[in-house]
């Protein structure tokens, strides 16, 4: 094409920089706009009069009104653009608002709008030459400084970039093509319609059945893949994780980033304890508090959600408590896992929970002169009061005092009250634990920690409050620590795997004899399904033995940290129907593949994805109303991942990623909402430790969680299958195929329990869906790719392409030699 030749030849002869205005504009502008963009010599009106001044240039488009404002300035007028802006190859978005921190851009700025405002025309340029801006003018209900500008940082960029620059800036593009919407405008993707394949599926929210095994397994995941029961001291002291032992493994480049101790909490003179029998220093502290008698005291056991605080809590409290706790202290723990969210609620729960378990010799269901004894002030005052003038023997005396007592009875405050100076009188002190806070929101732990100080302000004890660090980073409660003289100890969750190696390997050694395989199960077993239950274990015990397993890999990843959660889909994967038991104790060491961990750890009783229902995210899914793409969530990934490797575990501003949003893709509320389900489900971190977007964060890195979504996850043909029709789609016809591919797949799977054929039927319509989803994405990601001008390493769909490619393969292999339903 020749106006690509002229655009070459232009940037060979324009080394030199030393052009005044009026040369500027005849050698270079004349010569782009006419020469190169086909604006024809009477379309262009040159410093036209206008109220403000006298404008440049006023290109008319082919209707003869003014389609394009341009303000030229002399080359000597450097344009200082942002640094990504100034050095790339190609033409690139910046913010109105960014560029406006150069003083001379921001005055060319104005001046040309105020050219365009006058001449009602929507679209502006300022240029030297060299350096193009172009911008709009204005948009409905929109700031103009938040709108993007499109910048061509070189005139290198007309020769390089000659196709796009000419299909968005040629005289018939702008002319007839709209192009100059296309580009700067918000509207053109932030309003496109979506579609969810879901909405489609009459079944989607079909729960299933759980495996044939569920009557044995049910039992064994309750008890021993949950909180551990203090009152077990076997299986605590054979499956409780310590630092000690795991203290390599923190070493390991294998091993979870921990939420080990931050200067931040130092600061607040919060320390981290060990985990070990002893307690460490946080047992220490409690001996000291008991021992020096100290009075209305608060101990705070900090840690991330599902560490371990509670089976740490009971094992030090129950299991094995210092000797000077056994002598002298009554401690009571309130949980308040299955409380909900209610301050009432919660109040009236941690006392009246106190009264039950204080009340170690049952005084109030015995006799009411033992209640008499105890509420003795009360009972002195009533003498003098409303029992004054009556015989103790006359029954209105005993009517009046049933009352009182009565009433005195329901002031649990009081009654507390009276119960621990009791057992004062036998040289015992009280401990009160709330534990399982962290699952409360800011305001409600916040409320959970005054109760623990009036707890210990009332009953002159020791109060111990277990809560998220995060919500000690995020909450006004740190002022009310300081408020008050605290002790905060610190918790560090241990490896998942090695829980789950301790816990299977004492079912496994139960499951191994006849006594003692009744006993956990707590019913009769036949040899054969005991055999059958003790193969399932000792493989996936060897499973959390492999350092190459997926099922290993993807728990501890998804759990990130959190031991509770672990459990928690370990124990739904057991008793899941997509466990396929009989298939994996059919042969002597079964080998887990990915597509067989993730449906029942995704899944493990439903039939389709619904990511509202599952502890794994939908990494695709557009989360804004407005401009919001499939790939927002890769983009922050792929940049911290990259970002970690140049930097380690370091935070890095979110300020810095949010510019590249907004001055690239103008996806500002796409980014805010895209972090803030990272945060959630655990994929970054944020150095507040908060798992919520906030304003206040200043930094966010990737955890491995979020490398192992990045890495792995994405492109296994599972995830991509069930993530597909939950996801909202932007072409109707996509959605309409994965939502009949989906209905044909939920009618097959019915039919296999009869007809083994429809088996392999179902993993052809599964690998069908999977292909269509990601042939959807490449063409967004292409849309994308042109529009952003995005380059290979910021591409993600030909990862997947190739992964999908060579799973479905090993996928159709393992469905051909399944022989078992």
């Amino acid at each position: 094409m020749q106006q690509h030749q002229i655009a070459a030849e232009l940037v060979a002869t324009s080394k030199s920089r030393d052009f005044n205005e009026a040369d500027t504009r005849h050698q270079i502008i004349d010569t782009v706009i006419h020469s190169i963009l086909d604006w024809p010599k009477s379309a262009a009106r040159l410093e036209v009069s206008v109220a403000s001044g006298y404008a440049d240039y006023v290109l008319n488009g082919a209707s003869g009104q003014p389609a394009l404002v341009i303000e030229a300035k002399r080359e000597g007028k450097y344009f200082d653009l942002p640094k990504p802006a100034r050095d790339s190859e190609s033409g690139t978005f910046v913010a109105v608002k960014t560029l406006m921190t150069d003083r001379a851009i921001s005055a060319a700025l104005i001046q040309a709008r105020q050219y365009c405002l006058d001449l009602g025309c929507v679209y502006g340029c300022i240029t030297n030459g060299f350096e193009w801006i172009i911008f709009r003018v204005f948009e409905a209900g929109v700031d103009w400084k938040a709108l993007r500008a499109y910048v061509i940082p070189k005139l290198d960029v007309f020769a390089h970039s000659f196709t796009s620059i000419y299909n968005s800036f040629s005289y018939r593009c702008v002319s007839y093509d709209g192009s100059l919407n296309a580009l700067l405008s918000r509207s053109p993707y932030e309003n496109r319609e979506t579609y969810k394949p879901s909405y489609e599926i009459p079944a989607y929210a079909r729960a299933i059945q759980p495996n044939k095994y569920v009557q044995f397994l049910r039992p064994i995941a309750e008890r021993f893949f949950g909180v551990i029961d203090e009152s077990y001291v076997e299986f605590m002291d054979a499956c409780y994780v310590s630092d000690k032992e795991y203290e390599a493994a923190f070493k390991s480049a294998q091993s979870l980033l921990t939420d080990a101790l931050t200067p931040y909490l130092e600061s607040y003179g919060i320390r981290q304890t060990e985990n070990d029998d002893g307690g460490g220093t946080f047992g220490n502290r409690l001996e000291k508090s008991v021992l020096e008698r100290r009075t209305k005291d608060v101990v705070v056991l900090f840690g991330g959600k599902g560490v371990g605080k509670s089976t740490f809590l009971r094992k030090l409290l129950f299991v094995r408590p210092p000797q000077i706790l056994k002598k002298s202290a009554v401690t009571v723990i309130v949980d308040l896992l299955k409380v909900p969210e209610d301050k009432p609620l919660i109040h009236s729960e941690i006392w009246n929970r106190l009264v039950e378990a204080l009340d170690q010799d049952f005084i109030l269901k015995g006799s009411r002169e033992k209640l008499v004894e105890l509420f003795s002030d009360r009972y002195e005052v009533a003498k003098q009061q409303d029992l004054y003038g009556f015989d103790p023997s006359s029954p209105e005396f005993n009517r009046i005092l049933n009352g009182l007592v009565a009433s005195w009875k329901k002031d649990v405050k009081y009654v507390c009250e009276k119960l621990v100076k009791r057992l004062h009188t036998q040289h015992k002190g009280a401990i009160v634990v709330i534990d399982n806070t962290d699952q409360y929101g800011k305001n409600f732990q916040e409320y959970c920690f005054t109760i623990a100080h009036e707890i210990a302000d009332t009953l002159e004890c020791l109060a111990i409050v277990s809560m998220r660090e995060e919500r000690f980073y995020a909450s006004s409660i740190r002022g009310v620590l300081d408020a008050y003289q605290n002790s905060g100890f610190h918790l560090s969750a241990p490896p998942p795997k090695n829980v789950f190696i301790k816990r299977l390997e004492f079912v496994g050694k139960h499951l191994g004899n006849e006594l003692s395989a009744g006993k956990i199960l707590g019913q009769e077993v036949s040899r054969e399904n005991r055999v059958t239950l003790r193969t399932l274990i000792g493989s996936f015990e060897r499973e959390f033995r492999n350092p190459d397993s997926h099922l290993s890999s993807f728990l501890t990843a998804c759990a990130h940290g959190n031991i509770r959660l672990a459990l928690e889909l370990f124990r739904g994967m057991l008793v899941s129907r997509y466990t396929n038991i009989d298939e994996i104790t059919a042969v002597r060491e079964w080998k887990w593949q990915i597509h067989q961990v993730l449906k029942p750890v995704m899944i493990p009783n439903r039939f389709f994805y619904d990511e509202s229902q599952s502890h794994v995210p939908n990494i695709f899914q557009l989360r804004s109303k407005q401009r919001s793409s499939h790939f927002s969530a890769l983009r922050i990934l792929a940049q911290l991942s990259k970002l970690s490797e140049l930097q380690g575990t370091a935070f890095h501003p979110v300020s810095s990623l949010y510019t590249e949003f907004s001055n690239r893709f103008h996806m500002e509320e796409d980014f805010r909402i895209n972090v803030d389900t990272l945060l959630k489900y655990g994929l970054i971190d944020a150095n507040t430790r908060v798992d919520e977007y906030r304003e206040d964060i200043d930094g966010i890195r990737i955890t491995n969680y979020g490398r192992y979504v990045f890495d792995d996850l994405l492109s296994a043909f599972t995830y991509i299958e069930l993530v597909s029709t939950d996801t909202a789609i932007f072409d109707s016809r996509v959605s309409a195929e994965l939502a009949a591919m989906s209905l044909d797949e939920y009618r097959q799977w019915e039919g296999s329990w009869t007809d083994p054929k429809k088996r392999l039927e179902r993993v052809e319509t599964r690998l069908k869906k999977a292909d269509e989803f990601v042939h959807y994405l490449e063409a967004e990601e292409a849309r994308e790719g042109e529009l952003y001008q995005l380059t290979p390493n910021e591409r993600f769909t030909m990862k997947i392409r190739i992964s999908l490619d060579d799973e479905s393969e090993a996928v159709r292999r393992s469905a051909s030699r399944q022989q078992y339903k």
